[in-house]
């Protein structure tokens, strides 16, 4: 049987805003399009400045208007987002939810009662594993039930998989899927003119290595924590650069205290350049010497297999065990568990280019093996076909 072509994707953040798991979304349609998919996306509407209907990039999305002072109200959210389901439910069979948001179990009773197959990804340990989902709530016992309607649970990392295996999820029912890297896009350059010209664009000198740091300017990034030992950094390197890409303005009532503090602090330490949020994060990291990522929680941190991919050796931190499904420790890069060893690593590789250039290698052949975005998009293949033969019989 042909499996059916349209999927509703179920993401309550998503492009104009600046999430990680939005933009990767963006990415990855493209190679299921290919394949002969289309996809809707349902989401907020976060201001008044978006439209709420539009194609972007061949994904048609619907904002839903559920945001008070900010806030997505979920009720609200689950309630229109189920009219809008109920209104076209003979042109799909697949509800493929991103993150956990089903907290009133109306997209799980809409899935049994109109025959859909409903997917649930996790996207972030300690927010939307199963552990998570069902202790933030009351009613823990009737939550549970409503688990039992989800027909996949799809992974983006081991520990997300662990936690379902340890909550008692049958193992038939989690599918692990990486996230992946267009490996067409993120490569190696030496092309020392665009090297160049991107220093010049920032007042970087010509002559400086250039470690990139790429996430929003939030505390949960680790960028108090890289500022911190980037102080001592420069004062053994006098040719380094710290460069941060991503946002820390965004607008209206979300003013960014902590990236105007940020912004302090790199001032008074000179070689620190904020970019903001950029299109072409890949011109940046192909610039770049070395990728450092100290945040405390990712989902998965598709940041970091794109710098591997564009050859840069990278030091993360462990990111409650996400990191190692990426970084080989001492191989590919290092894992750092503090900020101690966070500034010894960092000047141990600015010491040793031998070494930086052998992690950056290594790192690139693991991107290509593990995490291209075309063998990832064949994996989401084969649980949206199975999902409508599942229902087909």
């Amino acid at each position: 049987m042909k499996p059916e072509k349209h999927i509703i994707w179920i993401a309550p953040e998503f492009y104009p805003l600046y999430t990680g798991h939005g933009i990767y979304l963006q990415k990855l349609a493209p190679f299921l399009e290919r394949k002969g998919y289309k996809f809707t996306v349902l989401t907020t509407k976060q201001s008044e400045d978006v439209k709420e209907e539009e194609i972007l990039e061949n994904i048609k999305v619907i904002r839903l208007d559920c945001v008070k002072n900010g806030k997505i109200n979920f009720l609200t959210y689950s309630l229109q987002a189920i009219k809008y389901l109920w209104q076209k439910k003979e042109g799909y069979e697949v509800i493929h939810i991103h993150g956990f948001f089903d907290r009133f179990g109306l997209f799980g009773l809409f899935s049994k009662i109109f025959n859909k197959n409903l997917i649930m990804q996790m996207v972030l340990i300690g927010v939307d594993d199963p552990d998570s989902c069902i202790g933030s709530f009351k009613f823990q016992s009737i939550r549970k039930n409503l688990f039992k309607m989800i027909d996949t649970f799809i992974t983006i990392s081991s520990p997300l998989t662990t936690a379902c295996k340890n909550f008692g999820l049958p193992d038939k029912k989690i599918v692990q899927i990486p996230q992946g890297v267009n490996e067409k896009v993120f490569f190696p350059t030496d092309s020392l003119n665009e090297n160049k010209k991107i220093k010049q664009d920032f007042g970087i000198p010509t002559d400086h290595r250039i470690a990139i740091f790429v996430g929003a300017i939030i505390e949960r990034k680790g960028v108090r924590e890289l500022l911190a030992v980037w102080k001592n950094i420069q004062s053994l390197h006098n040719d380094v650069s710290l460069v941060l890409v991503g946002p820390f303005d965004f607008g209206g009532n979300n003013f960014n205290s902590f990236a105007n503090e940020m912004q302090l602090i790199a001032k008074e330490l000179g070689n620190v350049h904020f970019i903001g949020p950029v299109d072409n994060v890949e011109f940046y990291l192909k610039a770049s010497d070395l990728f450092v990522f100290p945040s405390k929680k990712e989902g998965f941190g598709n940041v970091i297999i794109e710098a591997m991919a564009c050859q840069l050796p990278c030091i993360v931190t462990e990111m409650d065990g996400v990191g190692y499904d990426t970084v080989v420790n001492e191989e590919t890069g290092y894992i750092v568990k503090n900020q101690r060893e966070l500034e010894d690593r960092i000047n141990g590789l600015l010491t040793d280019n031998d070494k930086m250039k052998e992690f950056g290698l290594k790192g690139m052949a693991r991107a290509h093996k593990h995490f291209r975005l075309a063998a990832v998009a064949d994996m989401y293949q084969d649980v949206y076909v199975d999902s409508v033969i599942c229902e087909s019989d």
